[in-house]
């Protein structure tokens, strides 16, 4: 089995958030996060929704499936994870959960 360099990989994880939805200005070589605005301030994180949703409240949990479900019916919608929430992107972040 041949092994992704780690830059590969944030590549790869990039193109699966944004998908055909818009092109990245800059993509955070730490993180791989895409953004609208070059080496736009953030902080970086590699952890999925579920990690972020754990611990939390059957009633948080729900809240968010259900935010995420309405925003999902907007249209198509990069759903990026971080440390600090859940950042919804179309041409840059336009909601986010903390």
């Amino acid at each position: 089995m041949v092994r992704k360099s780690i830059a590969s990989r944030r590549l790869e994880r990039a193109e699966e958030l944004v998908s055909d939805l818009w092109t990245p200005v800059w993509i955070c070589p730490h993180c791989g996060r895409p953004f609208a605005q070059l080496n736009q301030s953030h902080s970086c994180g590699r952890e999925p929704v579920r990690s972020y949703l754990e611990g939390k409240s059957s009633g948080a949990i729900a809240l968010y499936r259900r935010f995420a479900e309405l925003v999902r019916r907007c249209g198509p919608v990069a759903i990026v994870p971080g440390p600090d929430g859940i950042a919804f992107q179309v041409d840059g972040t336009f909601a986010a959960i903390d």
